[in-house]
């Protein structure tokens, strides 16, 4: 986090040592960091206080300073995929406070080896929101619409029965289209489309909030 404010690291010097628990680990650590724009940062990290652990990240600076508060709270409040869960960090820290001068844009970034589209990046989820008056929850809905178009998370199968077939037959019918297999393809369903006696469960439900009878 630091570096994404910051920038590059220069160097660094730091210790790490066990000095409470009876463990084969360290329990506290601190981190001098001096960065290529000349900023200098410190970390300190420990599971030996009886405090209650602080979530709080400070940069001061010449001409202002930034304080935020939550994120690791509600990320590790948070159920869910790793992408999930760093939304619910951005949605904390800013119940936190958030940035002082409001909400503008917000980004996520999740990278897993050949998990990009068709496998030739590594960019697994990859959302961004330049420009909105609440930004958090734009890239929260953003984040839906990706997992629905690319099938991320558990799947869930309806069996076609005769209700189902007629809502279904009715969908196509309003919509123009020559059978449901197009209708899929062209509401960006494809990664959702079974030839058989069943439908994927997400792609009903998207269907009946497009097309409602």
């Amino acid at each position: 986090l630091l570096n994404w404010f910051v920038g590059p690291i220069e160097s660094i010097f730091g210790f790490a040592e066990r000095r409470f628990h009876n463990i084969n680990m360290e329990d506290v650590a601190s981190a001098v960091v001096r960065y290529t724009s000349g900023a200098v940062g410190a970390i300190e990290v420990s599971t030996c206080t009886r405090a209650p652990q602080l979530d709080r990240l400070e940069i001061h600076g010449t001409k202002g300073s930034a304080v935020v508060e939550g994120l690791v709270r509600g990320f590790t409040a948070a159920r869910g995929t790793l992408a999930e869960r760093l939304v619910a960090a951005l949605q904390a820290g800013q119940r936190g406070g958030g940035d002082r001068r409001g909400m503008q844009s917000a980004a996520l970034l999740v990278v897993k080896e050949k998990g990009g589209y068709g496998g030739w990046t590594d960019r697994y989820i990859d959302l961004r929101v330049d420009d909105h008056e609440r930004p958090i929850e734009e890239l929260e809905r953003l984040l839906g619409l990706y997992k629905l178009y690319f099938k991320v998370g558990p799947v869930s199968l309806v069996a076609i029965d005769d209700a189902i077939r007629a809502e279904l037959d009715s969908m196509v019918a309003r919509s123009g289209h020559a059978n449901l297999q197009d209708l899929f393809g062209m509401e960006n369903l494809e990664e959702r489309w079974i030839d058989g006696p069943t439908i994927d469960e997400a792609a009903l439900q998207h269907l009946r909030t497009r097309y409602p009878g």
